[in-house]
């Protein structure tokens, strides 16, 4: 079947299963396959980046087993680091933050960037990159695959989101909690939400991308279990042996600090309570978008049902399975 065939085959089908409004996405996934041809001396480079620092500290730290590469599990992760999350970034959440405010010149805080996926899809785009994580062996994977691609206008910082505010002196277009607020305690995520209102423009956007919604029945996230979002950290530290997700399911010895950390780190949900605590009032939450409304995406049963019981000033974007939202400034006309 040529490429070209499966293109408009993707076209008829997205139109009668879905309608225009789907056409969009589909046409953006399909182009996909250009993206995914890595050129072996990339693969190469990038593999070796990964097992050098991502993969062998958490091998050390006895957070993944000595042969997880090997396992179907450790294989499906290294080819999402290699390019699938480089590959859906720029498919979906490039378009839609130039939806929003043009990428291109903008000055971004990429807050969890991780290995660099994203913050390669933001550079492509000519923006103007502060990318900070925790973790600095991601880091250092992160300044590879940006050199290996080009990207020029990235400074990268191992800084918490708790300290930006602090830390960076500058104000911006965009601030990106990307794949990262589910990772954090209660207390970091209230410190860096109130921190991220205080340095983005007056007509800026805080962006939530890829945080599961724990208002969802189904934890696909973290313990790939059924009404985990919904339990005490204490109920969920004894109930994580009984999930399926490996090698999460090992449990936790205690409830002491350092395991509620540990849980907060494998991640939980967030929904629109925390940013209502931050603000201090729901009326200073300005949803600018969502992008599932973005690309048009049917609501589904459940979605339906959790907005109609839930309060009537939250916007929907807060009630799909996973947050991926833009707020405005609260001051912004």
């Amino acid at each position: 079947m040529t490429q070209l065939f499966k293109y408009w085959l993707c076209v008829v089908m997205s139109i009668l299963t879905f309608g225009r409004a789907r056409l969009r996405w589909t046409l953006r996934k399909v182009r996909l396959s250009t993206y995914c041809d890595l050129a072996e001396d990339v693969r190469n480079a990038l593999t070796t980046a990964l097992k050098a620092h991502y993969f062998r500290k958490n091998v050390e730290h006895g957070k993944l087993p000595d042969n997880y590469l090997e396992t179907e599990s450790g294989k499906k992760e290294l080819e999402e680091l290699l390019y699938k999350r480089l590959d859906v970034f720029r498919a979906s959440v490039v378009p839609w933050l130039n939806s929003i405010h043009p990428l291109n010149g903008s000055r971004i805080l990429e807050i969890g960037c991780s290995t660099g996926s994203s913050t390669v899809a933001l550079g492509e785009q000519g923006a103007k990159i502060i990318a900070i994580d925790m973790d600095e062996d991601a880091l250092k994977v992160a300044q590879i695959r940006c050199e290996i691609y080009g990207i020029k206008e990235v400074e990268f910082k191992c800084a918490n989101a708790t300290d930006v505010k602090n830390t960076i002196c500058e104000e911006f277009d965009f601030v990106l909690f990307s794949s990262v607020l589910e990772h954090m305690t209660h207390n970091e995520r209230q410190q860096a939400i109130k921190a991220s209102y205080d340095i983005i423009k007056k007509g800026g956007h805080i962006v939530v991308i890829g945080a599961p919604n724990r208002l969802w029945y189904r934890d696909t996230h973290t313990s790939l279990d059924v009404f985990f979002h919904w339990l005490s950290d204490e109920v969920a530290m004894d109930y994580a042996r009984f999930t399926p997700r490996e090698p999460f399911n090992a449990g936790f010895d205690d409830r002491c600090e350092e395991s509620l950390i540990s849980l907060a780190r494998w991640g939980r949900g967030a929904s629109f309570h925390e940013f209502i605590i931050a603000l201090g009032d729901a009326k200073k939450i300005r949803v600018a978008s969502s992008m599932q409304s973005f690309f048009g995406f049917p609501k589904r049963r459940y979605q339906r049902f959790i907005k109609a019981v839930g309060p009537l000033n939250i916007d929907d974007g807060f009630y799909d399975e996973y947050l991926n939202i833009a707020l405005m400034h609260p001051l912004t006309e």
